[in-house]
């Protein structure tokens, strides 16, 4: 996933006030799209099968982050980013930040 982003740029989170329930769902599901669309990349890109824990796999087939909307995708990767989850690299793609194998 390539985001046009600078980290400089990376919006602001909205106080807790100014945001709604419903808002807070469609950031939290666009912010497991694109988790889980990297997640399924990397995998690929390192030839690797991943095993994660049930709670933490959806419960239906998620969308590919190209269908959300621009702004929701953006706030959500800025969103993963402040959580240390995603980096952006200089060649401006995506990347998981992956613990290494013990």
């Amino acid at each position: 996933m390539r985001l046009s982003l600078n980290l400089k740029e990376v919006p602001v989170p909205i106080p807790d006030d100014d945001i709604t329930q419903a808002d807070a769902n469609r950031l939290c599901f666009a912010a497991s799209c694109i988790f889980f669309a990297l997640l399924r990349r990397q995998a690929v890109e390192f030839g690797n099968h991943i095993a994660l824990p049930e709670l933490l796999c959806p419960k239906r087939p998620l969308p590919p982050p190209s269908e959300l909307d621009a702004h929701l995708a953006e706030e959500a990767t800025a969103m993963l980013i402040r959580l240390g989850v995603v980096e952006i690299k200089a060649d401006g793609n995506v990347k998981l930040i992956l613990a290494d194998p013990i």
